[in-house]
């Protein structure tokens, strides 16, 4: 949480000083204004680092909650910008290069500014409405060693991140619904991050989940985000409502005739730690695990579902969103373990990275990167 409030602090206090004051040709009264938006989305970083409230849980509309997050990006793209600015600079000083593009990238430039402007709008402004797009059907084949015959072809539905919260409408979740259900799942599992909200707010949202009908049930493990709002309550609601967690524990999926299938593990999120919550446990996720049968994973983070690399045959995570745009997504690699989204390949295991079934409206964008339903069909090793 602190060193979150240091990189907000230090990223307003870069485009200030070196972006807004610098700009010769920028009005004083125009500078004002973008001094103004520079702390005010200062104020809302910082509100979610402290309390994990986005506008929309303030009481903003949809529309005024993209804008105010189409302000914080732009301000939060224009540091980045800047940042490379400066780097260049002082390299083109270093190695005495004077010319055009000096003078082109002087942090006095007013040119060079309005183009960092409207290009750091432009991009915030795409990134933000694609956050909103409604997922798409994302499909695989896996085959896993010790499958029995009879599992062959066993469809799987993964869902992840759907983050609904007070600007969600029911009509997308009955569009999420509706879309999984229409897989005809054998069964569905969702990797966290269900919500930001509290059961009084969302909770006829979140209910809409309950619709979700596969033959073998529904499975799940925390996200973090669960942890922010309450999460002992939230997991007996979901848990009443028919929602299966998988809380450091396993347990043996079988079909209708009673034969057993395969193992599905899952582990709480590391979260827990903050909250007094039990922390991720891979030991005790196993214990007493059928080792004749595959066993699959769910684990809301990548770079703790690839502790289980040795153990498991397919591994199923989330929490990076696919990275959210080029550029954004080198950050989440470095966080994830490189592991951002899609399929890898690691020892024993196949792990997929589901880029998320919606969006966390603290950073809604998307570049380049569709929200995913994951249906995946289990295959008999040949």
């Amino acid at each position: 949480m602190v060193l979150d409030i240091l990189i907000t602090l230090f990223l307003s206090l870069l485009v200030i000083f070196l972006f807004i004051k610098p700009a010769c040709g920028f009005p004083k009264s125009f500078k004002y204004v973008l001094t103004a938006i520079i702390i005010f989305n200062a104020f809302f970083s910082c509100l979610y680092a402290v309390k994990k409230m986005t506008p929309a849980d303030i009481g903003f509309s949809r529309g005024v909650t993209v804008f105010i997050e189409v302000l914080i990006y732009s301000g939060h793209f224009i540091a980045a910008f800047t940042f490379y600015r400066v780097i260049f600079v002082v390299l083109l000083k270093f190695f005495k290069v004077k010319n055009r593009l000096t003078d082109f990238l002087s942090l006095k430039n007013t040119l060079c500014a309005g183009i960092i402007l409207i290009l750091s709008t432009t991009i915030s402004s795409v990134a933000c409405l694609n956050g909103f797009a409604a997922p798409v059907i994302k499909n695989y084949d896996i085959e896993i060693k010790k499958l029995p015959d009879s599992a062959d072809g066993f469809t799987l539905v993964q869902l992840s991140d759907l983050h609904i919260n007070a600007v969600t409408t029911k009509e997308e979740i009955e569009d999420i619904v509706t879309r999984t259900n229409a897989l005809k799942p054998d069964l569905i599992v969702i990797t966290g991050d269900f919500l930001d909200g509290t059961i009084e707010d969302i909770g006829y949202l979140v209910k809409e989940l309950f619709s979700l009908k596969a033959k073998f049930g529904l499975y799940a493990v925390p996200g973090n985000h669960e942890y922010f709002w309450g999460y002992r309550k939230w997991l007996d609601f979901l848990s009443e409502g028919g929602v299966i967690f998988l809380e450091n524990r396993n347990s043996l999926i079988k079909n209708e005739s009673g034969e057993s299938l395969f193992n599905l593990a899952g582990v709480t999120d590391k979260a827990s730690l903050r909250y007094g919550e039990e922390r991720p446990d891979r030991k005790k996720a196993l214990k007493g695990i059928d080792s004749n049968l595959p066993i699959i994973v769910m684990s809301h983070r990548p770079k703790y579902g690839k502790k289980f690399k040795k153990d498991a045959d397919l591994i199923l995570t989330g929490h990076t969103h696919g990275g959210m745009m080029p550029g954004l997504d080198l950050l989440a690699a470095l966080g994830s373990g490189g592991l951002v989204h899609d399929l890898y390949e690691l020892d024993r295991a196949s792990l997929i990275v589901s880029r998320g079934t919606r969006i966390n409206m603290a950073g809604p964008l998307r570049i380049f990167n569709d929200p995913q339903i994951v249906k995946i069909c289990l295959k008999t090793h040949r």
